[in-house]
């Protein structure tokens, strides 16, 4: 031990905190002597006041020494932090670590480690919320010494980067050496006019120039969230009605909404003045006799930690096939009843006693006041609701997080999503008080019940072949017990369940779907679409030692959004081989099940042309971005991260990040993307462009020959086009002519009719221009999107853009894919007034791009002339396009067709004119305007059009 310089360790509780017990633990675990440890403890809060005098009387004699300020002294925490400094500079230790109570040390080795660096300065451990980006320090301030996001700090907090940073604020844990606490000028001070004495602590140090580091290198820990709700109050703190629980004015770092002095309500202080005070009020509910047990959605790692059994998942093992599960009698004693370890003895131990304390049960009347209306129960059991101690929305977290990835394996069921579940219940069994319950048929999908104690062991009348431990018989399909902790679903659709309980203590609940409005219901091939076996693969492509805990899905887009695939929101819970665990976000694009729209899909290589762009073609890209010398700021990457792909023509799907939880959003698609929104659209779909054109010289051939997956199918030669193609766009466009015509504008109506032939059905002249226009052998061509459109452009209020939806790209102009972008998606205004600015604008930043990429913009074919020659060539199509897709691009989510009915008589002239009026065109809609803009000022501009009215 004298080879371990002496640390004073200075815990400090400012307030209720979850989890302390396992913060004690974990302090008494560190890998460090004892003998070389002070503990300065220091507890502001009255409710762990038991919590504290067990780990002093237990472990205080270890330490070198030991002492405690308890909430009774009247010590603030700012007074109780120079104090533990003052202890530490007259005892001499060498080094002084303060730890705060929501800063869990995961890692016994941490203190060793924050030592061994050797920093000239204050380090801290970095330390995060799970499931979020919430961490105990800032990568930047703005001018005002408040937080201000910093350019690296996600790739830190992700640990996509380690070593140790340099950092203007921390908090929770720090440790500094001697050489600054014991130096007067640098010593410690947590207090700064008003501030909090961590923002205190910080500014000093600022000032003082003393250094601040927070340490990656390795996984240290974790914050137990201790968020407070903020609420304003008028007049004074007399008039709050008293409540058990941490109220505090928040002067400090907060600013008042008035003059006026607050105190805290509680423990011993007085109000000094009346004012327009903000109250912050504990999420942490110490009304509760287990006030963690109610921690679920705040403290999900912690919570899983001491309530959920640890082999909970172990049926969820895409290695153990559901066949395997069913022959093995641990997991299956009799059919379809299957026995999950789901919860520890904890959780079962101190839900019992929530119950017991509440104590209001109902003792087993036929007639149940409690369901809303009140309803008869034939099999009333005395029993207490979840709702009546406010547990209910926690259980159904529980079943959305743990249940309902075992009851997919095991049932395999399309259920609604989330959970539904109206009958939530704890039931007593005593001889003298429930001696008995009747065999009966639970009104559920299925029914979870959980054994919460071992019962007495007796058997009572056995009238059933399934006979099994702890007292409970079963009947027909049905559910056993094995032990506390122990959960078991019932399946009984087609066949109910009739159950006989001996004495027991359960917990039950019932599933009911009724009232389900059909947008809440998951598509019919949501097993099909995803299947365990898929979410594996995406969380092994993610991290190769990935195991899937557990996922959930929901529909990823609303029904007729997407013609090309189906979408699905897959929320997946891993753990590495760290067994440290981890959400990620996925979108899920699978092939539709409608056969015509697979096969539509299968001839426009539509998968297999998305899957190419993100395993070759973007990362051929990003390479060659970083072989001209292009720094990591500086490269184009505006696609999301594809985790997986598989492509079979028949089960084809795409797993990318789900970029909506990152702050992304989706523009409005109807009424048109706003100008800053234009212009950052414009500028990326440039740099996209001169990424291809920079590395292929504008040589189609070139192109061709590296991704000869590009193949044009959407224009293919007029003798492969799809017939229902041409039908489909032939008739959309027939029918908006004729509104044109009823409007009073004949010309522009003959144009839009003569644009496919007029009335000859074989004149294919059209096609095979535009066939000519997108893959002819074309000079100055560059990669494609192929559908840029509102729809398929991710924006983030940082600036940043995400393109998605590659399957129509394409080597084309880039005139055919700014006119296609332009006429989709621009408001009227923009498209009449700012053509030539935003072409100028589009221009600009594709030279730039070029030379920054030291490509030679001086040759022929790249000047503005150029360019400009080019844009009227192009912007025919991008009229068309926009004129067959205004009815949908306009169109409000609830109107539009669902193509997962998609048949054959639906591309006749009959079903689209149907189809446009259902998605309504009517004079004075969005889709009107836009369609009569395109149709009467830009499609007469068009060098095509004036040759096919020549022609007819």
């Amino acid at each position: 031990d004298i080879n371990f310089p002496t640390v004073q360790l200075a815990i400090f509780i400012k307030r209720p905190t979850p989890f302390i017990e396992e913060f004690f633990e974990k302090v008494v675990n560190l890998d460090y002597p004892k003998k070389n440890l002070g503990i300065f403890l220091y507890n502001g809060a009255l409710y762990h006041g038991h919590q504290v005098d067990n780990f002093r009387h237990k472990y205080s004699k270890f330490y070198q020494s030991f002492t405690s300020l308890g909430s009774r002294t009247r010590i603030g925490d700012n007074d109780a932090r120079r104090i533990a400094v003052d202890e530490a500079i007259a005892n001499e230790f060498e080094y002084f670590f303060s730890l705060n109570s929501d800063a869990h040390l995961d890692n016994p080795a941490t203190l060793k480690i924050l030592i061994g660096e050797g920093k000239k300065g204050i380090i801290s451990p970095m330390l995060i919320r799970p499931y979020s980006g919430w961490s105990n320090f800032w990568g930047a301030i703005n001018h005002d010494g408040y937080y201000a996001r910093s350019k690296d700090y996600v790739s830190i907090v992700k640990r996509n980067v380690t070593g140790v940073w340099k950092v203007p604020f921390l908090s929770g844990a720090y440790l500094m050496s001697y050489d600054i606490f014991r130096n007067s000028t640098l010593r410690p001070k947590y207090t700064n006019n008003f501030l909090i004495p961590e923002l205190a602590f910080c500014l000093n140090n600022r000032i003082r120039n003393i250094p601040m580091f927070v340490s990656n290198v390795v996984e240290f820990g974790h914050l137990v969230n201790n968020f407070r709700k903020f609420f304003q109050y008028l007049n004074s703190f007399a008039n709050l009605a008293p409540k058990l629980c941490d109220l505090v004015a928040e002067i400090g770092g907060w600013q008042l909404g008035n003059s006026g002095n607050c105190g805290v309500a509680n423990g011993g202080w007085q109000l000094v003045k009346s004012g327009n005070c903000r109250v912050a009020i504990d999420n942490f509910d110490i009304t509760r006799i287990h006030a963690e047990l109610y921690e679920l959605f705040d403290n999900r790692y912690d919570w899983e930690k001491r309530y959920l059994h640890a082999d909970w998942s172990s049926v969820l093992n895409v290695n153990q096939s559901l066949v395997e599960i069913m022959k093995n009698p641990e997991t299956m004693p009799c059919p379809d009843v299957f026995w999950v370890p789901l919860v520890t003895p904890s959780f079962c131990e101190e839900l019992i006693d929530e119950m017991e304390v509440y104590g209001k049960w109902f003792m087993g009347l036929n007639y149940d006041h409690r369901a809303e209306g009140g309803a008869t129960e034939d099999a009333p059991t005395v029993d207490i609701h979840l709702y009546e101690i406010g547990f209910g929305d926690v259980w159904l977290e529980f079943l959305r997080l743990y249940v309902v990835p075992l009851q997919v394996k095991l049932f395999m069921d399309n259920l609604p999503y989330p959970p539904i579940a109206k009958m939530n219940f704890v039931v007593r069994y005593k001889p003298d008080e429930q001696a008995y319950l009747k065999p009966h048929h639970d009104k559920s999908t299925y029914t979870v019940n959980i054994a919460l104690n071992k019962g007495g062991g007796i058997d009572f009348e056995v009238f059933t072949k399934y006979q099994l431990s702890s007292g409970l018989i079963f009947l027909s399909k049905s559910l056993v017990t094995r032990s506390a902790g122990w959960r078991m679903p019932i399946y009984t659709v087609p066949n109910k369940v009739t159950l006989k309980f001996a004495e027991e203590t359960k917990m039950s609940q019932e599933s009911d779907t009724d009232g389900l409005k059909d947008s809440e219901v998951l598509p019919p091939q949501l097993e099909e679409a995803v299947s365990s076996t898929i979410v594996q693969k995406i969380a092994s492509a993610y991290k190769p030692d990935a195991i899937v805990v557990s996922y959930s899905v929901k529909p990823g887009t609303k029904p007729g959004d997407n013609y090309m695939s189906v979408m699905y929101a897959v929320e997946i819970l891993l753990k590495n081989g760290s067994n440290n665990p981890e959400n990620i976000d996925v979108m899920l694009k699978t092939m539709p099940k409608n056969p015509l729209r697979i096969r539509e899909i299968n001839e426009m290589a539509a998968f297999v042309k998305e899957a190419n762009m993100y395993t070759q073609l973007f990362p051929g890209m990003v390479k060659f971005q970083e072989g001209k010398g292009l720094e990591r700021s500086q490269i184009f990457s505006g696609w999301p991260t594809c985790f997986a792909t598989f492509q079979n023509g028949i089960d084809d799907y795409l797993a990318m990040e789900d970029l909506r939880g990152k702050g992304f959003y989706m523009a409005d698609r109807i009424n048109g993307l706003t100008p800053p929104q234009v212009r950052l659209l414009l500028l990326n779909l440039a740099q996209f462009h001169a990424i291809s054109y920079a590395q292929f010289g504008g040589d189609r051939t070139a192109i061709m020959s590296k991704y000869p997956w590009l193949e044009e199918r959407i224009f293919p030669p007029a003798d492969k086009i799809d017939p229902n193609m041409i039908s489909w766009m032939k008739s959309s466009i027939v029918n908006l002519s004729d509104r044109i015509r009823s409007a009073g504008h004949a010309h522009e109506a003959d144009l839009m009719s003569k644009i496919y032939g007029g009335d000859d059905p074989n004149d294919t002249t059209f096609w095979s221009d535009m066939n000519s226009l997108v893959s002819g052998n074309k000079k100055h061509v560059v990669i494609n999107h192929g559908d840029c459109w509102t729809n398929n452009v991710l924006f983030h209020e940082d600036g940043r853009l995400k393109f998605i939806d590659f399957q129509a790209s394409r080597c084309a102009l880039r005139g055919v894919d700014l006119a296609y972008f332009m006429h989709t998606s621009f408001s009227n205004e923009d498209l009449n007034e700012r053509e030539d600015f935003y072409l100028k604008l589009y221009y600009d930043e594709f030279i730039r791009f070029l030379d920054k990429l030291g490509f030679d913009t001086s040759g022929a074919g790249l000047s503005w002339e150029d360019f400009m020659e080019e844009w009227k060539e192009c912007k025919f199509s991008g009229v068309v396009m926009g004129l067959s897709m205004a009815p949908f691009i306009c169109a409000e989510a609830d109107v539009l067709p669902d193509m997962e009915n998609l048949s054959q008589d639906d591309y006749g002239a009959d079903a689209v004119d149907k189809m446009i009026d259902q998605v309504g065109c009517g004079e004075g809609s969005a889709s009107w305007k836009k369609i009569f803009n395109l149709a009467v000022n830009h499609l007469p501009r068009c060098r095509q059009t004036l040759e096919y009215a020549k022609k007819g």
